[in-house]
């Protein structure tokens, strides 16, 4: 097996199994969801509702990974905020891959923008707690499924002729979809245009630190690289993959450019580190997403 294909797969066993920290041990899961296993005999719109039992727990997760400071401004972690985290990592695996009810879920209730990127910025030394939420992030924001889509780009039949039921069958699965590509796009947005980056202390945007993830594995090469190594690099570089891919399904030509060159700019504040770092952060920002990259990493 090449390294390529090693490195890959270390990604896929971690967000899959969740039960591998940065340092390569098994961690052990103190408060676990379940979310409900999906039937093939499931319908249509049962696959697009997450359960109740389901919301209530995340209700308790999204809660309490984090509390705010006296004046508010702040959210900083609780005593058992990395095994909070954990718990909501396996909740968004177990997603369905095409209708994602619980990222759309996750996108009403902006847990992005109030709480994890809050607690990245807050948590910037710690690099477990900023390891756990990429990998968040990147299955939050992995490309769509092709059969998504192709939902999404649906022609729907509105004649007299067409069969009601199918009418609204197909209008449920374009609006899921658009929805979907809609939360992508603003992750994107968020993230490019956050206002960290403008912060006067250099090194304290949510990109540099990100990029900060890479500065022990990267200075180790060879057989001296842990697979532990292997694992943030590629969880990082997914991140900025998947950043990079996000577009609207309509009118994808429309204010693209801008978020992608804030992106590249937004990686500039990296430059604290060493010209490795930089560069790095530079290529993945700056390149043309390829039509034929890499798989994302496997949610099931």
């Amino acid at each position: 097996m090449s390294a390529s294909n090693k490195t890959n797969l270390h990604v896929n066993n971690a967000i899959d199994s969740g039960l591998v920290n940065s340092e390569g041990k098994n961690s052990v899961p103190t408060n676990v969801i379940t979310p409900g296993k999906h039937s093939s005999t499931l319908s249509v719109d049962q696959k697009m509702m997450v359960e109740k039992d389901i919301i209530e727990e995340l209700l308790l997760v999204c809660g309490v990974i984090g509390t705010t400071t006296g004046d508010g401004d702040e959210i900083v972690p609780v005593t058992d905020c990395l095994n909070w985290l954990q718990d909501l990592q396996r909740a968004l695996r177990r997603d369905d891959d095409h209708f994602r009810p619980i990222s759309l879920l996750m996108g009403k209730w902006k847990l992005v923008e109030q709480k994890l990127l809050p607690l990245v910025l807050t948590s910037r030394y710690d690099s477990m707690i900023v390891l756990t939420v990429v990998k968040i992030l990147v299955i939050l924001t992995k490309p769509l499924a092709e059969s998504t889509k192709t939902a999404g780009k649906l022609i729907i039949d509105t004649s007299n002729k067409a069969d009601p039921v199918i009418v609204s069958h197909q209008i449920k699965l374009r609006e899921n979809a658009l929805e979907q590509a809609r939360l992508l796009v603003d992750y994107k947005r968020i993230i490019a245009h956050h206002p960290s980056h403008h912060s006067e202390k250099q090194g304290t945007g949510l990109l540099s630190i990100f990029v900060s993830l890479l500065a022990e594995p990267l200075s180790r090469s060879g057989a001296s690289r842990k697979d532990s190594d292997h694992l943030t690099i590629e969880l990082v570089f997914h991140l900025f993959r998947n950043l990079l891919a996000a577009e609207p399904l309509l009118n994808s030509k429309l204010g693209l450019l801008p978020t992608q060159c804030a992106l590249w700019s937004a990686g500039r504040c990296t430059e604290s580190h060493s010209g490795t770092y930089t560069t790095l952060v530079h290529l993945s920002f700056y390149r043309r997403v390829s039509p034929k990259q890499p798989a994302p990493p496997r949610t099931d």
